[in-house]
């Protein structure tokens, strides 16, 4: 490649390129743009260049490949130079084409990357037809435009003069042939901007539709591949080893055995940490919540409160446990709290109640499916007796089926009492199932006690419409004085932000809309003995503010609360204390606690739009968390 300085244009020497130092400045310019600062130029960008090339930069090889201009990214572009290679005169029909490369912004489309690409070409060469201008090839990183109509005689030069940049302040603007890890060696002998080949086949082959984070990605995996030792390491590895023998009844021997096998890679210190004496003393306790017992793991507590509910089934003002290692959330939601409790207290109802169990049978055809349903419908009560014959507390309230070509699903809804009941209707399933397999004459092909339709531990649509668990709203009016002087916000502030966080829930595809059910959610439940693992069908659901009068209404429905009273974790001692600081351990205290547990969540909502909404999100995570 052969470049000339600024003065002297047909009597200039040119200054000689070679095609390592072209790929080195290229990759430099290339990370330079991606992160969003200007690349030190290869030539000035006031420079202009010779109108003929002499006989020497005819004939070097990275000439007639690549060509490259000073390029400049910000606000503006100040009198950069775009330059098309001149080539001997020869007489090629289809070969008056300058290939203008240009990387748009990233977060653009490829159709409105091309537009602009258009547009800034025209504003270049206004003495250009606009409409003869095409655009060949676009992809997220780089725009190739051919613009006919661009003598290759001699060299052609357009100069910008601080215009906007109409493409974004990462744009990387040059005239050249971009070699994407392709040598000169392997490419067929090109003339750049007179090409007897096709153009197309240049920047076909150069140009991957393929975004620059995987690029990025596969350079950082090469960057530590070690092609001796990478393909020994991932290697199947058929060592002996020794397991672990399952162990259901913990004592302290057993734990003390545990440990001994963790050695060394555990330290005595990381034992008492996590097997301490008092809790090896009650290892017992512990032997029907896991299996393999170890010890326990430590978590910080914080509470709220008092949070104030008048609810159909929680009345009254409570303090509300979570535990998390989160710094910031046990504050935001206890500035929710009290913002609600000045309000008046949060109204809460749990509107339905049933968990899902959803077997599936399988069918040889769709004709004995149809059968299948048929025979359930009339033998339905025999199958709710055999369902409930297995609980004292769980009721089975609907049997619905549903068919797809071979397959039936039966989604079993039932009623579990103070418990979460997720082993309760598992096993009730299993019964009900066992006995259409005893009694259906319609031939089985296979049958399983879960088809993965209920959405147990899972987001879905039927969760979000149906409910699984308890369905439970709650909502606060919150008057303006409030939000002004608890929150730090305006009410108008907070309904613009809601606004916009609803947008982008939609636009996001998320299930309902709302801002962070799981913080309050995961919080709760660990602290007092709910399974965890719910949270993931448990988060999700509606929040809703809106205006009334010069105050501010904030509700949330959440479909599938799942919670318990008793059973599960709720009897370890910690757990078991947590539920008596709120005063709802026990029977009886099931609704209750999902009540409690939508008000949380409705308290997490106001204080995080009210943080967002009045620019103190970041600020308060940096001086609670990061700066402590």
């Amino acid at each position: 490649m052969m470049v000339g300085p600024a003065a002297g244009r047909d009597k200039e020497k040119p200054v000689a390129i070679d095609a390592p130092q072209l790929k080195a400045h290229l990759t430099a310019a290339s990370m330079a743009a991606t992160k969003g600062y200007a690349p030190a130029p290869l030539v000035e960008s006031n420079a202009t260049f010779p109108r003929r090339m002499t006989s020497a930069a005819t004939n070097d090889a990275a000439a007639s490949r690549s060509c490259l201009a000073g390029s400049r990214i910000g606000d503006a572009w100040r009198h950069v130079m775009i330059t098309a290679q001149g080539l001997p005169l020869r007489k090629r029909p289809r070969s008056n084409h300058h290939l203008l490369v240009m990387k748009p912004d990233p977060n653009r489309t490829h159709a409105v990357s091309a537009q602009l690409a258009s547009k800034l070409v025209a504003k270049l060469c206004p003495k250009f037809d606009r409409s003869a201008f095409s655009v060949r090839r676009v992809t997220f990183l780089l725009a190739v435009l051919a613009v006919p109509k661009m003598s290759c005689r001699e060299y052609q030069y357009l100069q910008l003069r601080q215009m906007r940049d109409p493409l974004g302040s990462n744009t990387w603007l040059m005239d050249i042939w971009l070699d994407f890890g392709l040598t000169t060696d392997n490419l067929p002998t090109h003339r750049f901007f007179g090409c007897n080949t096709s153009v197309q086949k240049i920047y076909w082959s150069a140009l991957l539709v393929i975004p620059f984070h995987v690029r990025e990605m596969l350079q950082r995996i090469k960057a530590r591949f070690d092609a001796d030792q990478i393909p020994q390491h991932m290697a199947s590895n058929d060592a002996k080893f020794s397991t672990l023998r399952p162990s259901r009844k913990p004592t302290a021997e057993m734990v003390a055995r545990f440990w001994d096998k963790l050695r060394p890679t555990a330290s005595e210190e990381d034992q008492e940490a996590i097997a301490d004496r008092a809790t090896v003393e009650d290892a017992e306790t512990y032997g029907t919540n896991i299996e393999n017992f170890i010890g326990t793991v430590k978590l910080p507590v914080g509470v709220i409160g008092p949070l104030r509910l008048n609810g159909m089934n929680a009345n009254g003002d409570f303090h509300v446990p979570l535990a998390t290692t989160e710094a910031a959330l046990v504050a935001s939601y206890a500035r929710g709290a009290y913002a609600a409790t000045r309000a008046g207290g949060v109204s809460t109802a749990v509107l339905y109640e049933g968990v899902l169990r959803t077997p599936a049978f399988v069918f040889e055809s769709l004709l004995k499916a149809g059968q299948f349903v048929d025979w359930v419908v009339t033998n339905v009560e025999t199958l709710k007796s055999a369902a409930e014959a297995t609980t004292r507390h769980g009721r089975l309230i609907s049997l619905e089926p549903f068919i797809d070509t071979n397959v039936v699903f039966l989604i079993c809804r039932y009623t579990t009492g103070d418990a979460a009941g997720q082993n309760m209707v598992t096993i009730a399933t299993d019964a009900l199932c066992q006995a259409i397999a005893d009694s259906c004459p319609v031939a089985l092909e296979n049958w399983y006690v879960e088809g993965n339709f209920s959405g147990d531990k899972k987001a879905s649509a039927l969760g979000l419409v149906t409910g699984r668990g308890r369905k439970v709203s709650a909502s606060v009016t919150l008057p303006a004085e409030i939000v002004e002087k608890t929150l730090g916000t305006t009410v108008e502030a907070m309904l613009d932000y809601g606004r916009v966080a609803n947008l982008g829930a939609h636009l996001s595809g998320q299930f309902g809309a709302q801002a962070h059910y799981a913080n309050g959610l995961a919080a709760l439940y660990i602290a007092t003995g709910q399974d965890a693992a719910c949270v993931a069908e448990s988060a999700m659901g509606v929040t809703r503010m809106e205006p009334r009068g010069d105050d501010l209404f904030c509700s949330v429905t959440l479909p599938n609360i799942l919670v318990g009273s008793v059973g599960g974790g709720t009897g370890l001692p910690s757990q078991a204390a947590a539920l008596n600081i709120l005063g709802l351990r026990g029977n009886g205290c099931g609704t209750a606690l999902a009540e409690v547990v939508a008000a949380t969540c409705l308290c997490g909502e106001i204080s995080i739009v009210a943080a967002i909404a009045a620019g103190h999100f970041t600020r308060a995570h940096e001086s609670l968390a990061r700066q402590r």
